[in-house]
């Protein structure tokens, strides 16, 4: 064991100690592979008889010296898992009479000076003592060959450390970077079959877990994860396993936090379990696993409301804070996780009294936290948190002061520490001021939390990463519009909207060249269209509307359009969808219904403020009413039948106004259709050749992909130049995960939302029409950022996109298509084309479609060449001559345009 720890070999043992040089061995051997308290106790008494016997005076010099210090480091081992710092001054002592002697192997005694200093550093939580351990080790390293394997490495090690223990308490001082390059060397240079190495692997992991702390870097976070769950069950050392194990836990309870897989909580309890089990009951590292396990058990009893798991929680946190000393830096942490226990009890009883005493506790932990904590953000959030609670339920007025003071010291500090405790301190910090009517100050919190999430989506790497983040600040920028309009700023209301919303489109357009938006460029961008910010919030909703002319953004409250009336209809409809082809009557229905609902709660209101003369909306719904069709909104007509939205006004959707380009006239130069790619696993479209020589006749001559020459790889390649794109194709929608919607090319090969963000090219067309099922889907896990296909080719550089909610029949779709392309023809822009095709559609017969449609007709409604109108007109013909195939929203709301 001596060897695997990097210990120098002892020189020939005298006779008469060599039963107590292996009985030290031995309990080596049991203390860092079995975690065994008593024979780290029996470990120093070795040493110190060792030290004691007659004949030890008389060995060899460099002997006693070796002993000397081999006895000096289990007492340093002792006094870290006791807490005994008069232990560490005695050990520093021995080792400091040795570098006296002055040894050929001093690097060696200078190494373990060093991890006695840091061990200073953490009882007595001295920075004074961590800079001394720091000079000392960089000094080591200095003087040690490059290659060298034995010492180096270990001396690496315990340098990272203290850097992580400099950085927490000083931000100018230490570096996690420097930590994390020092464990990476020392993993590369300890030799692959080395039980150490295990050691070095997980503190490399506990590097990365810092730097991700610090600056919400997830690769980080999966990186440690790899890193421990690869070798933490190869770990022979019990006492580094059950460290490991407490960073596996904690890391993949941070995981839990961001990606919503209670797999990870699950896996976290388990690996907090080990760690408990591994420690040495009552012990230092004993406490630390079970206060670590206790913060596993609140996040699972959030999740599944077993009493039992809280229970557990409580009492354990309870046992480990009267076993803490309140000089131990610990302590705070102690405190606090025991006050979360609490506040979870209240929510489970209702009974003041865990409310109260938790209150107590994060108090008493912010009194015990030094300046310079780490989680001091944290536990000023908590405290806030709670207050600002029993503020709103008591109408405590003295609580109020309080409660704004610890949210700003919570987000001040957070900012300065750890910016995820920021964010989360600004949007409570919202929520609580808007809840108690202080508007003006809801706005300030709200827009700090949309600057922290700025700052955190930018220092990302990955997409992955950036989205994680941004599921965190989903539903913000609603509440922050709202809160605008509420204190009189709604001007202000439409800015934060722009900066949270869509950050990953607005990234890619600032890439472009584009410029952070202001009112001025939005208006500019809108032209004669009418803007309309659509907000849901948890106490009511709100429309902000900029107007062609108008000098200031005018604010709609609409008291209905709450959170909780919102998620109930995006559910329903999806359910109907789900099972519309064994219920397709209820699916219509419910179609029917969200469009009644979104008359009412919406329109009814919204549009008496609109200025007179407004002809074209376009909508900005935030959040999950990105999900909705607002556009097939209708109220009853006085004459009987309906009125639809459309019938009114023309309607399209942008997922920002930083997309819009000024509205102009559809005139195409070159077309790119792909017609029916084939072979694929969906049946053929029989229509599909009617809406390619619509959009032929619209455009002139083009490029044709169909069937087998309609590859992923020949569509995709084909995307840049034409300024009319038509795809003619089965799709899917993927709302579980947006990236991968797309459209089926020839060969069954998606072409997917993933594919078309990754081409490293513009396309700048001036329209994309994707007659494909579900095309316009928008991830329900990001509904402010409205990942969709159509979005991603609004971020290429496409000015409009014609797509699909859900899917209707191939007949409807060419119908549609095919008069949208004729009003493209005529010059209208794509929304108006849209909504005259649809609007003349609408009541057409069977009988008085095929009229239209019959050869030599001469009508001006499809405008197709006769070969293409002949098999549409002799289909409709066999038809029920009365039906009106397109009445109902379920055949012609699909349809939607985003963009302008």
């Amino acid at each position: 064991m001596a060897g695997q720890l990097g210990w120098l070999v002892l020189p020939t043992v005298p006779d008469e100690l060599a039963p107590l040089v292996d009985r030290s061995d031995a309990l080596l051997t049991a203390w860092w592979r079995d975690h065994e308290i008593d024979a780290l106790e029996r470990l120093v008494a070795t040493w110190s008889e060792i030290l004691d016997h007659p004949h030890f005076h008389a060995a060899e010099a460099d002997f006693r010296l070796l002993c000397q210090d081999r006895a000096a480091v289990c007492l340093c081992w002792h006094a870290l898992e006791t807490g005994q710092g008069e232990e560490l001054d005695e050990a520093h002592a021995r080792l400091t009479e040795i570098l006296a002697a002055a040894p050929s192997w001093a690097a060696d005694v200078e190494y373990h000076l060093g991890i006695i200093e840091e061990g200073r550093a953490q009882l007595r939580n001295s920075l004074a003592q961590a800079l001394v351990a720091e000079r000392r080790l960089r000094a080591v390293l200095a003087a040690l060959p490059p290659e060298e394997a034995r010492l180096r490495p270990r001396c690496m090690d315990v340098l990272a450390r203290t850097l992580l223990w400099l950085h927490r308490h000083d931000r100018d001082r230490g570096s996690t970077d420097e930590a994390i390059a020092l464990h990476r060397a020392a993993v590369t240079l300890m030799p692959r079959d080395s039980a150490y190495r295990g050691v070095i692997v997980v503190m490399l992991a506990s590097s990365l877990r810092a730097r991700f702390k610090e600056t919400g870097r997830l690769s980080d976070l999966n990186e440690a994860l790899t890193l421990l769950q690869e070798t933490i069950r190869g770990i022979e050392f019990l006492s580094v396993a059950a460290y490991g194990h407490t960073t596996l836990g904690g890391l993949l309870r941070e995981r839990y936090v961001r990606s919503g897989d209670f797999a990870d909580l699950q896996r976290s309890l388990e690996a907090h379990a080990d760690a408990v089990r591994f420690a040495p009951e009552g012990r230092r590292s004993w406490l630390v696993a079970l206060n670590n396990q206790a913060n596993a058990l609140n996040a699972a009893y959030s999740v599944t409301r077993d009493r039992t798991l809280l229970e557990q929680a409580i009492d354990s946190l309870t046992l480990v804070v009267e076993a803490t000393d309140p000089q131990d830096h610990s302590y705070p942490a102690r405190l606090n996780n025991l006050g979360n226990s609490l506040t979870f009890g209240y929510d489970e009883t209702g009974d003041p009294a865990y409310r109260d005493r938790a209150i107590v506790m994060y108090e008493n932990a912010i009194a015990h936290s030094p300046a310079d904590d780490q989680e001091l953000s944290s536990r000023y959030l908590n405290l806030a948190t709670k207050l600002a609670r029993r503020h709103l339920e008591r109408s405590r007025r003295r609580d109020r002061r309080p409660a704004h003071r610890y949210f700003r010291l919570a987000y001040e500090t957070g900012m300065a520490r750890a910016p995820e405790w920021a964010l989360t301190a600004a949007f409570a910090w919202g929520e609580w001021a808007g809840a108690c009517g202080r508007w003006s100050e809801a706005v300030k919190a709200y827009e700090l939390g949309i600057e922290t999430i700025e700052l955190l989506f930018a220092r990302q790497d990955s997409r992955v990463d950036k989205e994680a983040w941004l599921r965190t600040a989903q539903g913000v920028p609603a509440r922050a519009a709202y809160a605008c309009a509420r204190a009189g700023r709604p001007e202000h209301g439409v800015l934060l909207q722009e900066r949270g919303r869509t950050l990953l489109l607005a990234e890619a357009l600032r890439m472009r060249g584009g410029d952070p938006p202001d009112l001025p460029s939005i208006r500019s961008a809108a032209g004669d269209r009418t803007l309309v910010y659509l907000d849901s919030a948890d106490i009511g909703g709100t429309a902000l509307i900029i107007a062609p002319g108008a000098r200031k953004v005018r604010p709609v409250e609409l008291p209905e359009l709450r959170n909780a009336a919102v998620d109930p209809r995006v559910d329903l409809l999806a359910r109907a969808y789900q099972g519309r082809h064994t219920d397709p009557e209820l699916w219509s229905q419910t179609l029917d219904s969200t469009g009644r609902w979104a008359q009412e709660v919406i329109f009814d209101p919204l549009l008496p403020s609109l200025p007179k003369g407004t002809d074209h909306l376009v909508l900005i719904p935030a959040g999950r009413l990105t999900l909705l069709p607002l556009h097939s909104a209708w109220s009853p007509h006085p004459g009987g039948g309906r009125r639809y939205l459309v019938d009114e006004l023309i309607v399209g959707y942008t997922p920002t106004a930083q997309a819009l380009r000024p509205a102009g006239t559809a005139r195409f130069r070159e077309a790119l259709v792909v017609d029916d790619p084939r072979p694929v696993s969906a049946s053929p479209l029989p229509w599909s050749g009617a809406e390619c020589a619509a959009a032929l006749a619209a455009a002139g001559p083009g490029k044709v992909l169909a069937g087998p020459g309609a590859t992923r790889a020949a569509v995709l390649d084909a995307l840049d130049g034409p300024s009319l794109i038509h795809l003619s194709c089965h799709g899917a929608g993927r709302s579980d995960a947006p990236l991968m919607s797309g459209m089926l090319m020839a060969g069954d090969e998606p072409l997917t939302v993933g594919d078309i963000i990754a081409l490293n090219t513009r396309v700048e067309a001036e329209l994309v029409v994707m007659s494909a099922c579900e095309t316009f889907q928008v991830g329900t896990k990001l509904p402010d950022e409205v990942v969709s296909l159509p979005t991603a080719l609004l971020q290429l550089g496409c000015r409009a996109v014609v797509a699909t909610q859900w899917a209707v029949s191939s007949l409807a779709a060419a119908l549609i298509v095919a008069a949208f392309y004729r009003r493209c023809a005529e010059g209208d822009p794509p929304a108006r084309a849209l909504r005259t095709a649809v609007n003349r559609l609408r009541p057409l017969t069977h009988a008085e479609l095929a009229a239209h449609l019959k050869p030599g007709a001469g009508t001006d409604l499809f405008g197709l060449p006769p070969d293409a109108a002949r098999p549409l007109w002799r289909t409709l013909r066999r038809r029920d001559p009365d039906a009106r195939p397109l009445a109902q929203p379920a055949e012609w709301a699909a349809f939607g345009v985003v963009g302008g």
